[in-house]
Parts: structure tokens; C-alpha cells; sequence
């Protein structure tokens, strides 16, 4: 696994950079819109070979997380790091029974979502969660003065305006009730604006195990801690998938932290996001 993280960040990404820096922009747009989801695909396929090949033989949990994974990878653009941290601390708080339910807010089209159900829904949720999903499954808002550092909003490819990310609220669906088949009575899908769902759903939520924000900018990232920090569980978890990739993002988590003063001990996930266990 870190041959290939090593790999994607030391020679893929300068050569998608030099490729930008000498194309004009459509040209390179349209290399990019073929190329990524060609990308994805491969490393599907090399992971899941590992998977069948080597990890079923020697360490079966392992196995199980990298098989999960592996089936959610066509649907997410989450690195292969956060989405590892993201199951284990799932695991995590189910062994350890923390109380509450898993939220991610910022679902694009839906793949982290899925694997955190996979954690709930395939042993008989014995802990009894709901898995709460918020989105505005039309992409991304626009990013504000707070997001941009040296005209930049962080270790992107390619700029990401209005609409990035997007997965439509029937394609979240489809993955989540009939490929998945997690049971419709347990997963909520919450469509909206942060700014304006939070405030209307955050009376609905007892209590949150983990909480995992993916909302890339902000003033979403902001939002999120604001309206439901308080909702999670002591020994739950807090995760920011875009920490290290967004400036917006790594702006709001330290200045959520230093005004409310927390003792929070930050971890980083190894591509760009990180965690952090509440404690108090």
C-alpha cells in the first residue's frame, strides 16, 4: 500500500502538473475527465488483487477491511489512506460500543458512506446506529476569501468551482439501498445546504459516534463543527477528510479547536485528512 501512495505522490502528480502547465486548459480538462476514472480503475484492480491474492491469506481482518474497501472504490474519490482510517475508527467505536450514531457530512456519490455502513449493517448492528448522510447532492458551493492561500485552495489538480464533487441524490440511492441493501428504516439521506440542515435536523440527533466531515471549504467545514461538535460521544471520533488538502478546511479544524479549547490530539491520515478523538 505505501509503495503505491508513494507512487501516486511523487510521480503521478507532477506529471498531471507539468501535463496542465502545457496544455491549454480544455484540452487538459478532457485528458483529466478520461484519465482519473481510468486511474481509479487500475488501482481497483491492483488492490483488489492484493486483497484476494495475499492479505486472505495472512491477516483476515485486514482482509475484510481491503475487501469493503475494494468494493466501494468505482464510487468515491477518497484516497486509499482515509478510507482505511475511516473503516478502522468505524470498527473501532463498534468494539468499543461507543454510543451514537455515524455521520458523514459531504457523501459525494456515496463510496465512504457505504463503507461506514458496512460497519454497521454486517454484523446486525448491535449497537443499534443510524447512518446519517448530508449532502447537497449538487456538489460543491462556491469557495470564500477564507479557502484561498497564494490564489490557491489547496493541493488540488485542478481548481474545483461550483459543483465539483457531485453525486446526485439518485445515484447515492441506488449504491446505498439496492447494491448495498442497507435497510431503509436505518440510513437516513439528507439533502440541503449545511447551513440550512444542520439547524433543522441537529434536534433529531441524540447522540454521534463518529462524525466525519467532507466538506472540502470553510465555511462548510465550520458549519459542521458548530452545529453537531457537541453531539459526539466522549471516545468519539471527529474526522476531517481535507485537514492537509484544503487550506479552507485546516482553517476552520485549528480555529474550532483553539476557540472552544480543546484537548484535541490531531492525526494525521497520511493523504491529506486527519482525526481526532473527543475526549472531554
Amino acid at each position: 500500500m505505501n509503495n503505491l501512495l508513494v507512487v501516486k505522490k511523487h510521480i503521478l502528480r507532477p506529471i498531471v502538473k507539468f501535463l496542465q502547465n502545457i496544455l491549454p486548459n480544455h484540452v487538459f480538462n478532457k485528458f483529466y475527465d478520461f484519465a482519473f476514472p481510468l486511474y481509479r480503475k487500475i488501482i481497483c484492480l491492483i488492490y483488489w488483487l492484493l486483497t484476494v491474492t495475499f492479505y486472505k491469506l495472512i491477516n483476515k481482518d485486514v482482509y475484510l477491511m481491503r475487501k469493503n474497501i475494494c468494493s466501494i472504490l468505482p464510487y468515491t474519490m477518497v484516497g486509499f489512506n482515509g478510507l482505511a482510517v475511516t473503516y478502522r475508527v468505524c470498527m473501532e467505536m463498534n468494539k468499543k460500543c461507543v454510543p451514537g450514531d455515524f455521520v458523514e457530512l459531504g457523501v459525494a456519490r456515496g463510496g465512504c458512506s457505504a463503507l461506514m455502513g458496512s460497519t454497521i449493517f454486517s454484523d446486525k448492528n448491535p449497537n443499534n446506529r443510524n447512518l446519517l448522510l448530508f449532502d447537497s447532492y449538487e456538489g460543491l458551493p462556491e469557495p470564500t476569501q477564507d479557502d484561498f492561500k497564494e490564489n490557491k485552495t489547496g493541493n488540488h489538480v485542478r481548481p474545483m468551482p461550483k459543483g465539483s464533487c457531485l453525486g446526485t441524490l439518485p445515484e447515492v440511492k441506488n449504491l446505498i439501498f439496492n447494491i448495498k441493501k442497507f435497510p431503509r428504516e436505518k440510513v437516513r439521506l439528507i439533502k440541503g445546504w449545511f447551513d440550512k440542515t444542520i439547524p433543522k435536523e441537529r434536534n433529531k440527533i441524540q447522540k454521534i459516534a463518529v462524525l466525519r466531515i467532507d466538506g472540502d471549504w470553510y465555511e462548510s467545514v465550520k458549519t459542521c463543527l458548530e452545529g453537531l461538535y457537541d453531539k459526539v460521544e466522549v471516545g468519539g471520533v471527529i474526522i476531517s477528510d481535507d485537514y492537509q488538502s484544503c487550506y479552507g478546511a485546516e482553517k476552520a479544524v485549528d480555529e474550532f479547536i483553539e476557540s472552544n479549547k480543546l484537548n484535541a490530539k490531531i492525526i494525521l491520515d497520511g493523504r491529506g485528512g486527519c482525526y481526532w478523538y473527543k475526549t472531554s
